[in-house]
Protein backbone atom coordinates (compact mmCIF):
# COMPACT_ATOMS: atom_id res chain seq x y z
CA UNK A 1 0.00 0.00 0.00
CA UNK A 2 1.16 3.33 -0.51
CA UNK A 3 0.50 6.76 0.26
CA UNK A 4 -2.06 6.73 -2.38
CA UNK A 5 -3.64 3.61 -3.04
CA UNK A 6 -2.87 0.57 -3.36
CA UNK A 7 -1.19 -0.92 -6.36
CA UNK A 8 -0.90 -4.00 -8.01
CA UNK A 9 2.08 -4.78 -10.01
CA UNK A 10 3.09 -7.23 -12.44
CA UNK A 11 5.79 -8.77 -10.99
CA UNK A 12 7.59 -10.22 -14.51
CA UNK A 13 7.59 -13.62 -13.52
CA UNK A 14 5.82 -14.92 -16.80
CA UNK A 15 7.21 -12.20 -19.24
CA UNK A 16 10.33 -10.03 -17.64
CA UNK A 17 8.62 -7.14 -20.18
CA UNK A 18 5.75 -6.62 -18.08
CA UNK A 19 7.66 -5.97 -14.36
CA UNK A 20 6.40 -3.53 -12.78
CA UNK A 21 3.45 -2.78 -14.78
CA UNK A 22 0.49 -1.66 -12.97
CA UNK A 23 -2.78 -4.12 -12.74
CA UNK A 24 -5.07 -2.90 -10.84
CA UNK A 25 -4.95 0.53 -8.81
CA UNK A 26 -7.18 0.50 -5.39
CA UNK A 27 -8.75 -2.73 -7.13
CA UNK A 28 -9.43 -1.28 -11.02
CA UNK A 29 -7.98 -1.60 -14.00
CA UNK A 30 -10.07 1.52 -15.46
CA UNK A 31 -10.38 4.73 -13.43
CA UNK A 32 -14.33 6.47 -13.33
CA UNK A 33 -12.88 9.96 -13.21
CA UNK A 34 -13.31 11.36 -16.54
CA UNK A 35 -16.90 11.10 -18.23
CA UNK A 36 -17.12 14.26 -20.40
CA UNK A 37 -16.53 12.78 -23.32
CA UNK A 38 -19.02 14.58 -26.62
CA UNK A 39 -18.82 10.62 -27.61
CA UNK A 40 -19.98 9.22 -24.63
CA UNK A 41 -16.66 7.38 -24.66
CA UNK A 42 -14.22 8.19 -21.89
CA UNK A 43 -11.88 5.04 -21.91
CA UNK A 44 -8.85 7.10 -23.27
CA UNK A 45 -8.84 9.23 -20.19
CA UNK A 46 -9.61 6.32 -18.04
CA UNK A 47 -6.88 4.28 -18.84
CA UNK A 48 -4.65 2.87 -15.71
CA UNK A 49 -1.66 1.20 -17.63
CA UNK A 50 2.39 1.48 -17.51
CA UNK A 51 4.25 1.72 -14.41
CA UNK A 52 4.06 4.59 -11.72
CA UNK A 53 7.41 6.17 -12.79
CA UNK A 54 9.34 4.72 -10.17
CA UNK A 55 10.50 1.82 -12.04
CA UNK A 56 10.41 0.33 -15.55
CA UNK A 57 10.80 -3.43 -17.22
CA UNK A 58 14.48 -4.31 -18.26
CA UNK A 59 15.88 -4.37 -21.40
CA UNK A 60 14.28 -0.93 -22.02
CA UNK A 61 17.58 0.44 -23.51
CA UNK A 62 16.96 2.60 -26.29
CA UNK A 63 13.40 2.71 -26.01
CA UNK A 64 11.96 5.83 -26.67
CA UNK A 65 8.24 5.82 -25.37
CA UNK A 66 6.90 4.74 -21.87
CA UNK A 67 3.78 5.21 -20.18
CA UNK A 68 3.25 6.16 -16.76
CA UNK A 69 0.30 6.32 -14.55
CA UNK A 70 0.39 9.24 -12.02
CA UNK A 71 -2.73 8.89 -9.50
CA UNK A 72 -2.18 12.91 -8.60
CA UNK A 73 -3.44 13.46 -11.62
CA UNK A 74 -5.57 10.91 -12.71
CA UNK A 75 -3.95 9.55 -15.54
CA UNK A 76 -2.05 7.56 -18.16
CA UNK A 77 0.76 9.70 -19.55
CA UNK A 78 2.89 8.70 -22.36
CA UNK A 79 6.64 9.96 -22.12
CA UNK A 80 9.27 10.33 -24.64
CA UNK A 81 12.94 9.75 -24.33
CA UNK A 82 15.15 12.61 -24.67
CA UNK A 83 18.82 11.50 -24.10
CA UNK A 84 20.68 10.13 -21.51
CA UNK A 85 21.85 11.81 -18.04
CA UNK A 86 23.50 11.64 -14.48
CA UNK A 87 22.57 11.61 -11.33
CA UNK A 88 25.75 11.48 -8.43
CA UNK A 89 27.33 9.40 -11.25
CA UNK A 90 24.70 7.32 -11.77
CA UNK A 91 23.90 6.73 -15.67
CA UNK A 92 20.23 7.59 -16.33
CA UNK A 93 17.79 7.83 -19.09
CA UNK A 94 15.54 11.32 -19.33
CA UNK A 95 12.31 11.17 -20.67
CA UNK A 96 9.48 14.29 -20.69
CA UNK A 97 6.11 14.55 -21.76
CA UNK A 98 5.18 15.60 -25.42
CA UNK A 99 4.64 18.78 -26.23
CA UNK A 100 1.09 18.68 -27.08
CA UNK A 101 0.71 17.11 -23.24
CA UNK A 102 -1.70 19.79 -22.58
CA UNK A 103 -2.76 21.71 -25.84
CA UNK A 104 -3.60 18.96 -27.66
CA UNK A 105 -7.10 18.00 -26.45
CA UNK A 106 -10.35 17.52 -28.02
CA UNK A 107 -12.42 14.97 -30.04
CA UNK A 108 -10.27 14.77 -32.87
CA UNK A 109 -7.32 13.25 -30.76
CA UNK A 110 -10.00 11.24 -28.97
CA UNK A 111 -9.43 12.67 -25.48
CA UNK A 112 -11.92 15.00 -24.96
CA UNK A 113 -12.43 13.80 -22.09
CA UNK A 114 -9.89 15.51 -20.29
CA UNK A 115 -12.02 19.01 -20.87
CA UNK A 116 -13.52 19.84 -17.30
CA UNK A 117 -15.46 22.49 -17.95
CA UNK A 118 -18.07 20.58 -19.54
CA UNK A 119 -20.80 19.32 -17.55
CA UNK A 120 -22.56 15.96 -18.55
CA UNK A 121 -25.41 15.41 -19.82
Amino acid sequence: MTEDGIYTINTGVKNALETQMIEFWNGKNMLDKWSNSSRGSSMTCNKIEGTDGSGYPPFREGVQRMTIFSSDICRTVDIKYVGSSSYEGIPAARYVTDDNFLNKIGPEHNNDCFCVNRIPK
